[in-house]
């Protein structure tokens, strides 16, 4: 294998389980993955603090530490899976952890924690990192990044498909033919459905959606849940935590007292489910074919609603041949390529950027 000519994606999303991490080939052939869990402490200090949305300088500056030093950890880890030396490694690309996404008013910003410069010195590798703030800077959204890199791997002639990634959040990417017509968050992915199980049975997530599939749909309580104008604005557009999450629920469970426990999380599912297959309709595009990424695709009763409501076929992105889980990651190691390859990127479609970008930027070691 010649030297430099690898690529680490590292992404760590809202369900703050940890760390994803993939190393690909320039021709983005999968070579290694490893997930890096967060440890107790730190998920917990980083659960707070996207629930407060407020900390101190000093506890914020402890977790972009702590968040630096274990994404150098998952690094190591997986070089050496891998039986790779450092050398081949052309650069890592660090998502890093979201803890604040303000896409729209006078000051949009958004904030991912997680030190690049300690990454670089723990590997003695080049990261490059705030993918997202760029984008902003030239009036996008910062979000999702994803779109695009499901143009790229996922787009096929004469196919109308829709990519739908489905994390703490989900987003669309509506393809039709090897044309990007549109990406967009939907809204609440996993997030509400996470929170709310461990609410209700301290669980950190409800496997295959069985608890939901337990449960009834509550069609007033879905309405009510379906009237927040983020599910009408159209885009480009992207949400957060900041926005859906368990005080949002409780605000709207206050109104309708009633309500099982079970069949709020099968409400939540329909929701999900719902916004989803809502969402063609935002963009005018009607897909022949949906698949499923992150962890959503692992959520039976939840693919089994997307594929009711919408009448087609619904499958997971292993059809396409990446597992997905790893698609993320996947991402994140094209933008790299992208980058350290000095590609501009048009992000215009799905976040609204004003003009094309390199994305990322690089610290060097």
């Amino acid at each position: 294998m010649n030297k430099a000519n690898c690529y680490i994606g590292l992404m760590s999303g809202t369900s703050l389980d940890g760390v994803d991490a993939i190393c690909v080939n320039h021709q983005l052939q999968q070579i290694a993955t490893h997930h890096h869990p967060y440890p107790t402490e730190l998920h917990q200090a980083l659960h707070q603090l996207i629930v407060d949305q407020h900390t101190s300088l000093l506890n914020l500056g402890t977790l972009d530490h702590q968040l630096g030093q274990c994404y150098a950890e998952c690094v190591l880890a997986l070089l050496k899976k891998c039986n790779l030396d450092k050398v081949q490694i052309a650069a890592i690309g660090n998502h890093g952890q979201t803890v604040f996404h303000q896409p729209n008013g006078e000051n949009r910003f958004t904030m991912q924690l997680g030190d690049p410069t300690i990454i670089a010195a723990k590997t003695g590798i080049p990261v490059v990192h705030d993918f997202r703030r760029m984008d902003m800077a030239l009036g996008g959204q910062g979000a999702p990044l994803a779109p695009i890199f499901h143009q790229a791997v996922f787009a096929k002639t004469n196919v109308k498909r829709a990519i739908v990634n489905i994390g703490g959040m989900a987003n669309v990417s509506l393809l039709k033919g090897k044309e990007l017509i549109a990406g967009f968050d939907t809204g609440p992915g996993n997030a509400l459905l996470d929170g709310w199980i461990h609410e209700c049975k301290q669980l950190t997530y409800d496997k295959d959606g069985s608890w939901a599939n337990s449960g009834k749909i509550n069609e007033p309580f879905l309405t009510a849940l379906l009237a927040d104008d983020y599910f009408q604005q159209l885009p480009p557009k992207s949400t957060g935590k900041e926005r859906f999450h368990l005080k949002w629920l409780k605000a709207h469970l206050n109104h309708h007292p009633h309500i099982s426990p079970q069949d709020v999380q099968a409400t939540l599912v329909e929701l999900t489910a719902t916004t989803i297959c809502q969402s063609f309709a935002l963009a005018h595009v009607t897909p022949q074919e949906i698949y499923i990424c992150g962890g959503g695709a692992y959520n039976l009763y939840l693919m089994e609603r997307i594929h009711v409501i919408s009448g087609l076929p619904t499958m997971s992105t292993t059809e396409l041949g990446i597992d997905p889980e790893w698609v993320e990651a996947a991402l994140i190691a094209w933008l790299t390529a992208q980058h350290i390859e000095n590609k501009r990127i048009d992000f215009s479609v799905a976040t609204g950027s004003k003009s094309s970008l390199i994305p990322g930027c690089l610290t060097k070691w």
